[in-house]
């Protein structure tokens, strides 16, 4: 999608053996505000399904600050 170069890909196995899990591991750091959306497809072996894809989504707010004011003399 559009949001794509947001999302960075941290941690991807190289290989899955049969009947095992694998984990990957993304982040996404929006450019800007709203939903950022991205399609991540993943090349298998399996004659059935051999690339799957899932829908990656994240929101870009807008970054605020606090002013928090201490004095002496909280009960």
């Amino acid at each position: 999608g559009a949001g794509s170069p947001g999302f960075d890909i941290l941690a991807c196995p190289s290989r899955v053996l049969p009947s095992a899990q694998g984990e990957i591991r993304f982040r996404c750091e929006p450019a800007g505000l709203g939903v950022q959306s991205a399609v991540l497809g993943v090349t298998t072996n399996d004659a059935d399904e051999s690339t799957l894809y899932w829908s990656l989504l994240c929101t870009g707010i807008e970054e605020s600050s606090v002013n928090l004011i201490f004095s002496d003399g909280f009960d």
